[in-house]
């Protein structure tokens, strides 16, 4: 397949195409990499990841050591999240939100069917950039008075954060920073040291940057996002290099 069809460092649509297209032929696929298991088993997508993680690599150590979080923790979430949706159908989906704003439970398997999962729901928990964040998340994060009933110009100035590397991967890190706090009263040995943070709290906080603010119990119940980042730990490591 060929390779760094668009900007190496900015996944569009070609590059979703490309990816989804080695997905169904298979193509120089080894069952033996790890970075595949979430990745449409695709090495396209894994390979963009890399690039993205190792391009911005300072900012994810910076980030890191100002919410005392191990880097490999930040860096394994971006990797996870980089490469799913382009930013123009990032932005269909916010305007298909905008026009028409239905909800759909959380538990309903129409949340398992991809465009039917993505296109309702109400326009603040719209994901957008890199790191794939809701603007609600963002918003609250960010210290917005009323996460659930934004402007018009709050959405467009924090979509502009999800947008920029350094204000996402900052965003990110505090959002698995604040995963950990509440997850502490969960792990008695937790000292609050990033060089101590044990395989179960990495993926608790991990798992949690995918579903939510959960009880270890419910982390216990469907812990593979979390999993798969720990066990990319040693791919996450090398990049950060």
């Amino acid at each position: 397949m060929a390779r760094n069809v668009g900007d190496p460092l900015e996944w569009g649509t070609e590059d979703m195409l490309a990816g989804a297209l080695e997905h169904f032929i298979r193509s120089d696929q080894n069952p033996n990499d790890e970075r595949l298991e979430r990745t449409w088993d695709s090495p396209y997508i894994a390979e963009f990841k890399d690039k993205w993680v190792r391009e911005h690599s300072q900012l994810i150590h910076e980030a890191a050591d100002r919410y005392n979080l191990p880097p490999e923790l930040v860096a394994g979430v971006i990797w996870q999240e980089a490469g799913v949706l382009p930013g123009i159908v990032d932005t269909a989906i916010y305007q298909a939100r905008n026009w028409l704003p239905i909800d759909i439970d959380p538990e309903s398997p129409l949340n398992d069917i991809p465009v039917i999962g993505r296109i309702f729901g109400s326009p603040e928990e719209t994901s957008f950039g890199e790191i794939q964040m809701q603007i609600r998340t963002a918003a609250e994060l960010l210290g917005y008075e009323n996460p659930e009933n934004l402007s018009e110009a709050q959405e467009k100035e924090i979509i502009a954060k999800l947008e920029d590397p350094a204000s996402s991967i900052d965003l990110a890190a505090r959002y698995l920073a604040q995963l950990r706090e509440n997850t502490s009263e969960n792990f008695l040995d937790l000292d609050n040291q990033p060089e101590t943070m044990t395989d179960e709290e990495f993926v608790a906080v991990a798992t949690q940057y995918n579903r939510g603010d959960l009880t270890l119990e419910q982390v216990n119940q469907k812990p593979d996002y979390g999993e798969s980042i720990l066990n990319l730990r040693d791919n996450t490591e090398s990049l950060l290099e």
